[in-house]
Formats: structure tokens, sequence, C-alpha cells
């Protein structure tokens, strides 16, 4: 359920989940969870980048990250139907487009330093 000007909240046992206020006082703030997620997509037709996959099938591999508590897909990357599925660099690029994506109060400290340069 979205809040007046806020994303919307996660709940864990009832209750929001929030981060702890940035000032003593102060409002603690909304989490927003980040769900990466890589699924098959069949192609009826050689297409470009299309590849066999680990079914025996033929199409796509693309690599997704999600907003969790509102639904939203935030970025996705095309790969090859046999891309693997536990690819680090894949996954860091993601997870980059996903950042450019979340306006700046939602973004976690930990997330914006390991991203910097």
């Amino acid at each position: 359920m979205a809040r007046r000007g806020q994303l919307p909240a996660v709940r864990v046992a009832g209750k929001d989940l929030a981060r702890p206020a940035t000032e003593p006082g102060g409002t603690p703030r909304p989490v927003l969870v980040v769900r990466l997620d890589a699924t098959l997509i069949e192609a009826a037709s050689p297409k470009a980048q299309a590849a066999g996959n680990y079914k025996g099938g033929f199409g796509f591999h693309p690599l997704t990250s999600w907003a969790t508590n509102i639904g939203d897909a935030l970025a996705v990357m095309q790969r090859p139907g046999n891309a693997g599925s536990f690819t680090a660099a894949d996954h860091l690029a993601v997870l980059k487009a996903t950042l450019v994506q979340i306006p700046a109060p939602w973004r976690t400290d930990v997330l914006d330093d390991l991203f910097q340069g």
C-alpha cells in the first residue's frame, strides 16, 4: 500500500520495515527491496543473440531487477540463452543500472559507496 509521497512500505510480521532515522527524533526512512532475477525466454526462430540454453531450448536468458514492494521492473540486460546464471559481471552491471532508476533518498548508503567511481 503506497503512502502519500513515499514508496510503498515493506511489511514484516505486520510492521513496516524501515531504516533508522538519520537524526535523533527523525522519522525512519522506508526500505526499497530490489530483487535480481534471470529467466529463460524461448525464441521460435533464430534471432540476434539467441542461443541454446541448459534446458535444451533456444532463446534468451535476460537478467532483470525488480522493485519487489511495488512490482516495477528497474533494469533488464538482454543476454543469449547460453548465458550463465551466476555471472558476477552481469549482476553488477544490472545492479548499477538499477541504482540509476531509484530516487536518491531510497538508495542505501552501502550500495552508493560500493558503486562510486
